[in-house]
């Protein structure tokens, strides 16, 4: 995955944006936006997720999944300085996350899908095969 920290002009509050493999990213959810709120990520919306990323991976799309996660001002002021660390996780593999705040428990916003067609010297070799 890949996690970046943005400053909401509007609010003057920082949030976590994060992109990824789906299934990495649902698995970091707690919550999902749903018409414009949040609200707690269930076995449903779980399920409904799978068959959609399975829906779109089998027509050949490659999948990105987003969530955010609001920083709390009194944590994380203006001009703070983010730091990372590396903390293991369920599986054993160490993973980045931001000094002072948990890459988890975020907000799911929905999946990107875009055309991947093969290289041009793909085709080619599959016909060898």
């Amino acid at each position: 995955y890949q996690c970046s920290v943005h400053l909401n002009p509007e609010t003057n509050t920082h949030f976590i944006a994060m992109k990824g493999a789906p299934e990495r990213i649902v698995n970091r959810c707690g919550k999902v936006l749903m018409d414009g709120s949040e609200e707690s990520m269930t076995e449903e919306l779980i399920a409904r997720f799978e068959e959609n990323n399975a829906a779109l991976a089998r027509e050949g799309e490659r999948v990105l999944g987003f969530c955010t996660a609001e920083l709390p001002a009194d944590r994380f002021p203006v001009g703070h300085s983010f730091e990372i660390e590396k903390v293991e996780d369920a599986e054993g593999n160490k993973c980045p996350q931001f000094v002072g705040h948990d890459l988890n428990n975020l907000t799911f916003v929905g999946l990107v899908a875009m055309i991947d067609p093969p290289r041009p010297a793909v085709p080619p070799s599959v016909h060898k095969c």
